[in-house]
């Protein structure tokens, strides 16, 4: 079953032209972020704001930082719907950090999971990755 999903992957990633070289902020790691509808990719945080700024509290999505290697998580805070860009940075060891998280995570799919447990509702994408 692993191999077909593995081979599911890469039919869809044949398909839009993501690869490793094209796109390595797209990996973390071994893992292919594209197989996951909470990764946005490459979009601006304006974008990210015109997706959020009408969601309830605790809405969130995942996307790659302007900078390379890095990712954002941004989200609906608590106070008046304002939309929070937070900054996941790489650590040289491996792994990332997550701006005003005393944790460290392993991969960005682990943030994800803890950070599903404080916010609600996961914005899923609705087109091509850019």
């Amino acid at each position: 079953q692993q191999v077909q999903q593995v081979q599911q992957v890469q039919q869809v990633q044949a398909a839009s032209g993501v690869t490793r070289a094209s796109h390595p902020d797209y990996f973390d790691g071994e893992i292919d972020l594209t197989q996951f509808e909470w990764f946005h990719g490459k979009i601006s945080s304006a974008d990210a704001y015109a997706l959020l700024a009408n969601e309830a509290k605790g809405a969130y999505l995942v996307r790659c930082s302007s900078r390379a290697g890095y990712y954002v998580v941004s989200w609906v805070s608590n106070n008046e719907a304002q939309v929070i860009h937070t900054l996941v940075t790489p650590k040289p060891v491996g792994g990332y950090d997550v701006e005003g998280d005393k944790n460290s995570y392993l991969t960005i799919p682990d943030i994800v999971e803890s950070y599903g447990r404080h916010l609600t509702k996961l914005i899923l994408r609705s087109g091509p990755l850019r």
